[in-house]
């Protein structure tokens, strides 16, 4: 299926996507760490009206980190889920939701989709990640279950008919979240902490260690900063044992490493099990324009259409090229400075979660057509009396 570039929504919608017909009763579940998707979305409905409850499995479902912890957690993992999914019909009893929206849909069953549906509410997935089958063995079970999956990878028109047999899906990128990536005042220790000629955000992976290390063993001067997990105890390239900084960095602390970078990469993953591409774009495609970096990005039709590149963005396609783009780049400030201002203009407010949400809400209309008709309410209604 071809890229199909800034479109999303169907040629025959409103391009009026703000104006929406009501606002809605809606239940999200997400984990969400502050900077996240799953914490932008429940935040950025709100913010267009609607009513949002949320539930979070780390509530239910613990984190941990030593060796017996985890094990002991494997074991009662059976039980966590579903004590979770309980939860979610506890509280689609007492809140009553239209539409439920979750964003990857970790620990959730489909049997709890389908009585979800039996009681009247549409079920949606905003799928953030390259495959369905490298997280928990309940998401691949349960994604034929959801009314309509929104995937943020173009791919998964795709990969999900022909994997998992789901036709009821489309394209809806990621985005930003307006709070927490956007330009705000640096403090000196900001500065110190944060910043550098060239910096990376992300977990490691053997392109992005050839990559960036490229630029590492070319340019040995340039003053290069690595965030992200993997690296410290992974990395097999000497030049680039400076560069990490041994830990990843979320919400504010990723702004300021953008704000403070000359440079951002966007090197993203690369195929993995159930997918029949790498990312395209990921969230750091838009959160760096966002911040008011300049993005350097792996080259490809998906995410030159979103911005114009040279002007906006700039983009490589090998190392010897992403070396020269450094080199010169980080000579020419005047016009580092245009093309990041640029892509932020482009960026800002059009690719936030604030407008894919209201994308999300004007395609359930779309598919539902008279939604939120006095039939609709009165299928609610009797759900509730029973």
């Amino acid at each position: 299926m071809p890229f199909e570039g800034r479109k999303i929504l169907p040629e025959n919608s409103n391009k009026k996507v703000q104006m929406m017909n009501r606002n809605y009763r809606i239940m999200t579940a997400a984990d969400p760490v502050f900077g996240s998707v799953g914490r932008a979305v429940p935040a950025c409905l709100r913010r267009l009206g609607h009513e949002v409850e949320s539930v979070n499995f780390r509530t239910i479902i613990p984190k941990v980190t030593t060796t017996r912890l985890k094990a002991l957690r494997r074991f009662l993992l059976p039980w966590f889920v579903r004590d979770y999914n309980r939860h979610i019909l506890s509280l689609e009893r007492r809140f009553r939701p239209e539409l439920f929206l979750t964003v990857k849909g970790s620990y959730i069953l489909a049997r709890t989709l389908r009585e979800l549906r039996d009681r009247g509410v549409r079920t949606y997935n905003y799928y953030p990640d390259v495959s369905a089958f490298t997280h928990d063995k309940y998401i691949p079970q349960a994604l034929p279950e959801y009314d309509h999956i929104f995937s943020t990878k173009s791919f998964h028109q795709r990969d999900f008919p022909e994997r998992l047999g789901i036709r009821n899906v489309s394209f809806l990128p990621h985005g930003y979240d307006p709070d927490v990536y956007r330009p705000f005042p640096l403090s000196e220790w900001d500065k110190e902490r944060y910043g550098a000629d060239v910096s990376f955000i992300g977990s490691l992976t053997l392109k992005k260690e050839r990559l960036i290390g490229a630029i590492a063993c070319a340019l040995p001067d340039v003053k290069i900063k690595i965030w992200g997990n993997g690296w410290r105890n992974h990395c097999k390239t000497p030049e680039l044992r400076r560069c990490i900084m041994n830990q990843p960095v979320e919400g504010w602390a990723y702004a300021k490493a953008v704000r403070t970078s000359k440079i951002s990469l966007a090197v993203n993953s690369e195929i993995v099990k159930g997918a029949s591409s790498g990312d395209l774009m990921s969230q750091r495609s838009f959160e760096i324009p966002a911040c008011g970096g300049l993005m350097l990005h792996e080259r490809n039709e998906e995410v030159q259409s979103f911005y114009e590149d040279g002007e906006e963005m700039l983009s490589f396609e090998t190392p010897e090229e992403l070396v020269e783009k450094v080199r010169y780049y980080l000579e020419h400030p005047d016009e580092r400075r245009t093309i990041a201002r640029a892509g932020r203009e482009r960026c800002v407010p059009a690719y936030s979660y604030d407008q894919r949400m209201k994308e999300f809400i004007h395609s359930h209309e779309q598919m539902t057509g008279q939604a939120g008709s006095p039939g609709d309410e009165a299928s609610r209604q009797r759900h509730v009396a029973a």
